[in-house]
């Protein structure tokens, strides 16, 4: 039995997992500790995560990535459908899908499909790592802040598609405190400032916490002053300008338009994200080279980091304004700050620290792992209770994780009230719990917003000031009807099952190349006899491999399951010029 959390990024995701009483990101089979997420489905089957995406551009046209930001059917298409490579978006039902021929068949698949998709196969990955440990006993899932009720919602029901348990929903801003919080080794500092900068593949997350310090159960108490976003930042934008860069240079040097090619502009993308991590590194230079692209059999630019610098100076502005609205809204000077944190696989550019320096006239901490401190912080979420406080006009809301020792816990927080300036109602948290919390395994908060209700379908998910009214991205039960969601779980059934039927064709063509390898060393050995010194060892040899080829049916075999014709080739070509040698 495990209690695990799954942080799924829109192209890569982590699994945080207690292993040996410690919070541990549980590595991929292939030995990364990240995993794509990336779903490719093929005519008869599904593969997803690494072997998915190696062969993207084999199946481009089924392979799918950046779908985390479509969960919502009222998703910004205009915004996306770039990054899906020439993949259509259809509404089938009021729903986002794409249009697939599967089996022979027709089909729909929808973003929240490929989503549980993704957590069928983290699943799979826990289970081959930890194969003592087949059981979820909690599972908590990761996502912006930002995201909306319906998208947790889909959220929820991938969950249950994917067959996993009921999920608590964490924002990735409260994660990354709690993986800062337990950094602390020498004690958290009360009323500690500390701006989390997040960074991720598609977004950029500012979130400003104020530590309390920790109650006597080592209970961190953090109040979120202010959080702020932007889809208009992160590693694809940044990826993007390296592309266009590129594309104008090949353009002009070799009259060629990569932007008419999907396959060759997705090499291209892979190459520029390359050549970005080497800008990250410190490389002042960086040269790039292509093979055969579009009929060329070299092609090659070159960009240096103050150039790309220059490139992305919008981005960079969008950083600086981003921070300074979370100042100025929460009347917080730069000297306020204790503590500044870079999060997410993009914040490693160099650029963005030196920003950070030029700001707050300091260094950003590097205690943390900048990709694996989400995931951290949801199990170490699941180990440890945590009070977050959000502000508002008369009452806080409260995450609370263990019901056993709320009442201690709570006379202690109230003696902190007057000194913290933070208002707590009792009668609203308990009214509140009974309700929702039992349902979700945790409690929560009941607090009256300082924003207006908005609906969800008329956000701009792209403006930076954007507020949510909080209730409405708490955790909530899916509320897609049973007959829509049964028809999700049959379908994932049948991804299932062909998977399987897959794997057990893949496992017989793999013991069948071993046995061709088996013919092919003993006919060598055969090959270096001599009959006329050796003969009773060829003799056996021989005996051995005629009695082999008949048990096993071997050409039969051969034709059957396909193996690549080299081997096929070789194997004929040896029988050809041995079998009169053997039948002697």
């Amino acid at each position: 039995m495990i209690c695990v959390a799954f942080d799924i990024g829109n192209q890569n995701s982590y699994t945080g997992a207690i292993i040996n009483e410690c919070p541990e990101v549980i590595p991929s089979e292939y030995g990364g500790r990240s995993i794509p997420t990336c779903v490719s489905i093929r005519p008869t089957y599904r593969i997803m995560g690494n072997v998915a995406k190696n062969e993207m551009s084999l199946n481009l046209d089924t392979t799918f990535l950046n779908f985390k930001h479509l969960l919502s059917p009222d998703a910004n298409l205009k915004e996306w459908d770039k990054y899906l490579f020439g993949k259509s978006l259809h509404i089938e039902n009021g729903k986002l899908a794409f249009h697939l021929n599967y089996q022979n068949n027709q089909i729909f698949i929808e973003p929240l499909q490929l989503y549980a998709s993704i957590l069928k196969h983290l699943k799979s990955n826990v289970i081959k790592m930890c194969p003592d440990n087949k059981t979820f006993t909690e599972m908590i899932l990761t996502c912006p802040h930002f995201f909306d009720k319906t998208q947790r919602q889909y959220m929820v029901a991938a969950a249950k598609i994917a067959g996993l348990p009921d999920p608590i929903i964490l924002n990735e801003n409260q994660a990354l405190a709690l993986t800062y919080s337990d950094s602390q080794c020498s004690g958290l500092k009360i009323d500690k400032h500390v701006l989390f900068l997040n960074i991720g593949h598609s977004h950029l997350d500012v979130t400003l916490f104020q530590f309390y310090g920790k109650l006597a159960t080592d209970t961190p108490v953090i109040l979120l002053k202010k959080e702020k976003f932007s889809l208009e930042v992160g590693g694809i934008y940044f990826d993007e300008v390296l592309v266009k860069h590129f594309v104008d240079a090949f353009r002009n040097k070799y009259k060629i338009d990569v932007k008419e090619n999907s396959i060759e502009y997705l090499r291209l993308l892979n190459e520029c994200e390359s050549v970005k991590k080497k800008l990250e590194n410190g490389s002042e230079n960086v040269v790039l080279r292509l093979d055969n692209f579009l009929g060329i059999e070299e092609v090659t630019g070159e960009i240096n980091k103050m150039k790309f610098n220059g490139l992305c100076g919008h981005l960079y502005n969008i950083i600086k304004n981003t921070i300074f609205r979370v100042l100025e809204e929460t009347n917080c000077m730069t000297a306020d700050i204790d503590d500044i944190i870079l999060a997410g696989g993009s914040s490693r550019i160099r650029k963005i620290s030196e920003i950070v320096k030029e700001i707050f006239k300091k260094d950003p901490l590097t205690t943390i792992n900048q990709e694996e401190a989400v995931a951290l912080g949801a199990i170490i979420y699941s180990q440890r209770k945590a009070y977050f406080l959000e502000t508002g006009n008369n009452v806080e809301g409260i995450i609370y994780k263990n019901e056993e020792t709320l009442d201690s816990e709570l006379a202690k927080y109230q003696a902190r009230k007057d000194q913290n300036n933070i208002s707590f109602l009792r009668g609203a948290w308990n009214c509140f719990c009974s309700t929702i919390g039992k349902f979700f395994g945790c409690c929560y908060g009941s607090r009256k917003s300082s924003y207006d209700k908005m609906n969800s379908k008329q956000m701009n998910h792209t403006k930076v000031d954007q507020e949510y009214e909080l209730e409405e991205r708490r955790n909530s039960k899916s509320d897609i009807p049973c007959d829509a969601l049964a028809a999700y779980i049959k379908q994932e059934e049948q991804f299932t099952k062909d998977e399987e039927i897959h794997q057990n064709i893949g496992k017989k063509h793999n013991d069948l190349e071993d046995k061709v390898i088996y013919v092919l060393d003993l006919m060598e050995e055969i090959k270096t006899l001599d009959p006329n010194q050796n003969l009773n060892e060829f003799s056996i040899k021989a005996n051995q491999l005629e009695d082999w080829l008949r048990a096993e049916n071997f050409n039969k075999n051969i034709a059957d399951y396909q193996i690549k014709e080299i081997y096929i080739e070789e194997v004929e070509k040896s029988l050809n010029t041995l079998y009169g040698s053997i039948t002697k």
